[in-house]
């Protein structure tokens, strides 16, 4: 996939093959899902994390906490890298809230970026597809009715993505879907035994008809 930009800006991609995305790229929502642009960022993680700036990084420990409106980092530097020390480490946004457990902040797998703009800030997860279903499935279909339902939800679920994967329609905020309906629900309820075993039971399954994706 190429990138065609101008002024700092994303204004198109042009992709010279189709092939199954591995990764994906996910615009968070403010509290409510109400719009895409924060007026803050607030973000901490249970273990130590970095930020990367450029070339430059910063280590945080577990417990600490990183606010974009306190920090002088941002600037003119361009997107900040947030992503804990391990594999599967998880950065909570305690600047939003989600409708699960008393509104708690929700946390999230992979990578977080913020992108500062004249709107307010952007925040893009990037995570793995598979486990950007983990907490698909369960915010979609409610695991309480069982895992072959989670199943079939994690099927379509995944046919959905690589859809929206290509669509392109969130390129101005360099992701490939929101976490609203306006896509599919993303973390509103978080990952479980149940959406975890959906989803990798049902690996790379995606509905098709003529071999393609539908």
């Amino acid at each position: 996939t190429y990138y065609v930009l101008s002024n700092g800006t994303v204004n198109a991609a042009i992709s010279t093959k189709t092939s199954t995305p591995k990764k994906i790229r996910v615009a968070i929502s403010t509290t409510g899902f109400k719009n895409l642009y924060h007026e803050n960022v607030i973000l901490s993680s249970d273990e130590n994390f970095t930020i990367s700036i450029n070339d430059e990084v910063i280590n945080l420990k577990s417990g600490e906490t990183f606010n974009a409106l306190e920090s002088h980092e941002l600037g003119n530097k361009g997107r900040l890298i947030i992503k804990s020390d391990s594999d599967g480490g998880k950065i909570r946004l305690n600047s939003i809230k989600r409708t699960w457990t008393n509104n708690e902040s929700p946390k999230y797998r992979g990578i977080i970026e913020i992108s500062k703009t004249p709107k307010g800030y952007v925040i893009v997860n990037e995570l793995s597809l598979e486990e950007y279903l983990y907490a698909v499935v369960p915010s979609e279909m409610p695991s309480s009715h069982g895992l072959e339902a989670s199943k079939v939800q994690a099927v379509t679920a995944r046919s959905y993505a690589f859809n929206q994967y290509y669509a392109n329609k969130y390129h101005v905020y360099g992701a490939n879907v929101d976490d609203s309906v306006n896509c599919q629900v993303y973390n509103n309820i978080p990952e479980n035994d149940t959406s975890i075993k959906a989803v990798n039971e049902t690996r790379g399954q995606c509905i098709t008809y003529n071999d393609t994706v539908v």
